[in-house]
């Protein structure tokens, strides 16, 4: 700052005319203590604190998103089912595949969420051992009521991240015989997946990939003629062949 010579107020060092009575400034005048850093005012320092502020809570949130998106969610888990009853889920799936012709036209075979889950996985051929960006490791599907049917996708990012791919939603029959789909929530870890387009695109696109093109899959969906669920149950009734 600058001292004029004629009221005593304090300028810029780079002012000609004082701010307060205009007098001519002496630039000759000016000594190197004047030189130094200038004094915030309280505004600017106002300014700075709220900045200091704002970026903090960009941090916070970016955190917390992380954190939400790599939080463990709950899975069915097969480890319940000892080597002879997952050789017999792997069975129940065969099985509604390739029904015999027999003296009744239909057949109902029931599935516990452990035992779909079982099957479901071998019929996947997970986990996987393929390249990319996020490597899936194992499918979760658990049997609620009225029809909805809750969805787990377990990843690895990059190989290494554990990151699941939660869907929610409810299975139906429709009257062309196709089984639908229609998602009520999705999300990745803890963090929803709000708006339809990243509902389909992050939450139920990653889970029919995996379907897609399966011959076991579309085989179940020609023969089926209804469905049923009950909590942590499915009964499947397929017309025979």
């Amino acid at each position: 700052m600058i001292t004029c010579p004629k009221c005593g107020a304090d300028n810029m060092v780079t002012a000609i005319f004082c701010r307060s009575c205009r007098e001519k400034l002496d630039l000759d005048d000016i000594k190197p203590e004047d030189l130094g850093p200038e004094e915030q005012t309280a505004l600017q320092k106002m300014m700075h604190v709220a900045g200091r502020i704002v970026t903090l809570v960009i941090l916070t949130a970016l955190a917390l998103l992380l954190v939400m998106l790599f939080l463990p969610v709950s899975v069915v888990g097969t480890g319940l089912l000892n080597e002879k009853e997952q050789r017999g889920a792997e069975a129940r799936f065969k099985a509604i595949q390739a029904l015999a012709p027999r003296k009744s036209k239909t057949a109902t075979i029931s599935f516990t969420n452990e035992q779909a889950t079982a099957a479901l996985n071998v019929a996947l051929g997970l986990p996987s051992s393929e390249g990319g960006g996020r490597v899936p490791r194992e499918v979760s599907i658990e049997f609620l009521q009225e029809g909805k049917v809750r969805l787990v996708l377990v990843s690895k990012l990059f190989g290494k991240l554990p990151m699941s791919t939660v869907v929610t939603g409810y299975a139906k029959l429709a009257s062309t015989g196709d089984i639908q789909f229609e998602v009520s929530s999705a999300s990745v870890g803890k963090l929803p997946l709000l708006l339809p387009a990243l509902k389909k695109k992050i939450g139920v696109d990653p889970i029919q990939a995996l379907m897609t093109g399966k011959a076991e899959f579309t085989n179940i969906e020609k023969f089926t003629t209804a469905l049923r669920f009950e909590s942590g149950k499915v009964h499947v009734t397929l017309r025979r062949r």
